[in-house]
């Protein structure tokens, strides 16, 4: 009857960063299980800290393929703890 419209992520909502064995894959499992938010395919993305991807023209869609079509309520987030050591990271965010 009602249909929602879905959306492409365009930029990501929140990022978590953190201490290696300070809760982020158990901060990951519980967010990942509520419905209104994703974060991608994959538990860490490592997008942010690859010096790659930063080399000439940013290409985000290498990002964003690893989310699925957004309800409008949905928010987007990387759980990738190794930004909050990678100085680069935080200036790419």
């Amino acid at each position: 009857m009602f249909r929602s419209r879905r959306r492409k992520i365009e930029r990501l909502d929140f990022i978590l960063a953190g201490a290696q064995k300070s809760g982020t894959t158990a901060l990951h499992y519980f967010l990942s299980k509520h419905p209104d938010i994703t974060i991608g395919d994959q538990q860490e993305m490592h997008f942010f800290d690859n010096d790659a991807a930063f080399v000439s023209h940013v290409d985000y869609e290498q990002l964003h393929k690893h989310y699925p079509l957004l309800a409008p309520s949905t928010i987007a987030g990387d759980c990738t703890p190794s930004y909050m050591y990678y100085e680069p990271a935080a200036e790419r965010i």
